[in-house]
């Protein structure tokens, strides 16, 4: 009687403790987001040449895959502090040119956390430049990753849909919007977005649905904005 009980207490131990053992290092709380914001004026004698502004996510977590994230959002801001930095020259010439009517010269990055789900987590991302002509330039894009480790994902490799599937849905999603409204888009918008390469779309997941950003100038005006369609998965 006394061993069926030690080895019932033993198989409870080991169903316990074995378990969580082995269980992936991919199961953990929700990674708790803080944002990081600066802001630098490139000037001298009075005269602001380039603004600066930046805002990036940092995950606190304290895990690999966490400063993974962190380490590609670091990049991004450094790339815009270089670009800003390369500006100053260009900028002080145009001053120089056209005084009473120059502005500052902008780079700006921003991000906004959209979603944590089934191991990915998901950001959407906006860089952009004024330099001093009729309007600024900006990309908005998705950043998607594996957390896990930390991977940035492709479009590909954001759902469990196979490619074919996937592009079909993106297609799909992009042509309703284009039928809804046509005079939005540029007459080739379709055959554009056919002959797009699948990991060149610009997405993002938040909830069930899969998003997809199209900038100015790729199948529609600038005039008509950033254009974003979405679709459940």
């Amino acid at each position: 009687m006394k061993s069926k009980r030690l080895l019932s207490l033993l198989l409870a131990f080991m169903l316990v403790f074995g378990v969580a053992s082995v269980m992936p290092a991919s199961v953990s709380a929700k990674q708790k987001v803080e944002y990081r914001s600066a802001k630098k004026e490139y000037k001298s004698n009075g005269v602001v040449y380039v603004k600066l502004s930046v805002k990036i996510p940092k995950l606190t977590e304290g895990t690999a895959a966490a400063k993974k994230i962190n380490a590609y959002f670091t990049k991004l801001k450094n790339t815009c502090k270089k670009e800003a930095k390369k500006l100053v020259s260009a900028a002080k010439s145009d001053y120089k040119d056209n005084p009473q009517y120059f502005r500052s010269y902008v780079v700006k990055l921003s991000t906004k956390f959209l979603d944590e789900k089934d191991g990915k987590i998901s950001f959407k991302v906006l860089t952009g430049t004024f330099t001093n002509g009729a309007h600024g330039m900006s990309v908005t894009d998705g950043a998607v990753f594996d957390t896990a480790t930390g991977k940035k994902l492709l479009p590909s490799q954001m759902t469990k849909l196979s490619p074919k599937a996937l592009k079909s849905k993106i297609i799909k999603a992009t042509n309703k919007a284009i039928d809804k409204n046509p005079k939005t888009f540029f007459p080739d918008a379709k055959n554009t977005v056919k002959q797009t390469a699948l990991n060149k779309f610009k997405c993002a997941l938040k909830g069930d649905y899969f998003y997809v950003f199209y900038n100015s100038y790729e199948i529609a005006p600038y005039a008509s904005g950033l254009i974003k369609v979405k679709f459940k998965l």
